[in-house]
Order: structure tokens, then C-alpha cells, then sequence
């Protein structure tokens, strides 16, 4: 099974900046970068994603979302 882990808490720490300084920044609500960064989110919109590549310029989508293999319990 495979998994989306978010690293945006880690992208934003490497670059020193905070949060709400990248809500800001990408004119996106501050819950919605914090729900972010914690992994909390089931979906989330291009839109949303665009914004926060545009301020992160020197970010690749694969620098905040990275595809995880996760090892299924065994049912037995």
C-alpha cells in the first residue's frame, strides 16, 4: 500500500519561514496551511498546491509531497 506523506512542516522550517507567513504569502487561509503541514488533509486543491509552489519558489511539489510504501499488517 502505498501513502502521501506531506513534509511542508520541514520545507518551511529549512527555509525559516512560518506558517502564517506562507498563508499570508499565498493568500490561503492560515487553518488551511497549518492542517497542511500537520498531514491532516483527505484532499487538497491544485489550486491551493499553485499557491504555495508560487511563493516557494525554489520548492518541486516533490519536496512537499513524497509517495510512502507502507507495509500492510498481516491478517492472520
Amino acid at each position: 500500500m502505498r501513502k502521501i506523506e506531506i513534509r511542508l512542516k520541514q520545507v518551511l522550517k529549512e527555509r525559516n519561514m512560518l506558517q502564517k507567513e506562507l498563508a499570508e504569502l499565498a493568500e490561503v487561509s492560515p487553518n488551511a496551511i497549518s492542517m497542511l503541514a500537520r498531514g491532516h488533509v483527505s484532499h487538497l486543491s491544485v489550486d491551493i498546491l499553485e499557491r504555495i509552489l508560487n511563493v516557494l519558489e525554489d520548492v518541486e511539489l516533490t519536496d512537499i509531497m513524497v509517495v510512502k510504501e507502507i507495509k500492510e499488517a498481516d491478517p492472520r
